[in-house]
């Protein structure tokens, strides 16, 4: 029997345990893509967010095209087409069918090339260091082994890994409390795991990696920034709260790049 097996009703079981964290039935709901980019893109500063973060990802990529890039939990494609329009060479792969096929359509309309995988991330269907970079966002604090996922983009990995986790730092995540508000605000709000850099970084060695960057985003957490729904709020609230040295402190998400060690 295969160790991971995916159920309904939000759990998995992993080894015979019953585990409530990732909602793969979720995101097999008819017509959940069109729901998924209703949350993400009809909200202005929800837009802000995703802009933004999207530019500090490719700041951390550098020059990348012609580059073999494979995007981890690349849901309805937005980041996976913007890579496809630089000049990448682009595998977006994600668990949901449902996603996918949404992902699919919007490419199409872009005009731009994308190889489409579905795959569960704890097990890759690729070859060892099938991509020059691996990118995975908003995936690894959903997923019910996180070592297992992270060693599964460390192995598929030729070159660099860029990710994005909540810290254990951030006001945004650290307390239980701020989940219990969220969920007051977000009605399909669902849990998620924190970590610290330190624990990261432990894991990535272990796979023969080491962290070169590291950006950090918003000290609020973003469902008050969606509630105040103000650009200029957001962008003059966190301004004042970076230059206080504040998002070196306490910024969420951290968006992180590290390269495979080579060893001669």
């Amino acid at each position: 029997m295969k160790n991971i097996l995916i159920k309904q009703n939000y759990y998995m079981i992993v080894s015979g345990v019953k585990v409530e964290h990732y909602s793969y039935s979720f995101y097999k709901k008819k017509g959940i893509g069109i729901e998924f980019d209703k949350e993400k893109l009809g909200n202005k500063v929800s837009r802000m967010f995703l802009e933004e973060q999207q530019k500090m990802i490719f700041e951390l990529l550098g020059d990348i095209k012609r580059k073999k890039i494979l995007d981890i939990g690349a849901g309805t494609g937005r980041l996976s087409i913007s890579l496809a329009k630089a000049g990448t060479i682009v595998t977006a792969s994600d668990a949901s069918n449902e996603m996918l096929n949404l992902a699919k359509i919007k490419a199409k309309k872009e005009n731009v090339k994308i190889k489409f995988k579905i795959a569960n991330a704890h097990n890759l269907p690729f070859d060892n260091s099938e991509f020059d970079v691996v990118i995975s966002i908003r995936t690894l604090m959903h997923v019910v082994n996180w070592r297992k996922v992270l060693a599964e983009l460390c192995r598929v990995s030729k070159k660099d890994l860029i990710i994005d986790f909540p810290p254990k730092s951030g006001f945004a995540f650290s307390d239980p409390l701020f989940l219990g508000i969220k969920k007051i605000f977000v009605n399909n709000t669902q849990n998620y795991k924190v970590f610290s850099i330190k624990e990261i970084k432990k894991e990535l060695l272990k796979n023969n990696f080491i962290i070169i960057d590291i950006k950090k985003q918003y000290v609020l957490p973003l469902f008050l920034h969606r509630a105040v729904n103000s650009v200029f709020f957001s962008r003059a609230v966190e301004g004042f709260l970076r230059n206080l040295g504040l998002t070196y402190l306490f910024g969420a998400p951290i968006l992180m790049k590290s390269r495979k060690i080579v060893y001669k």
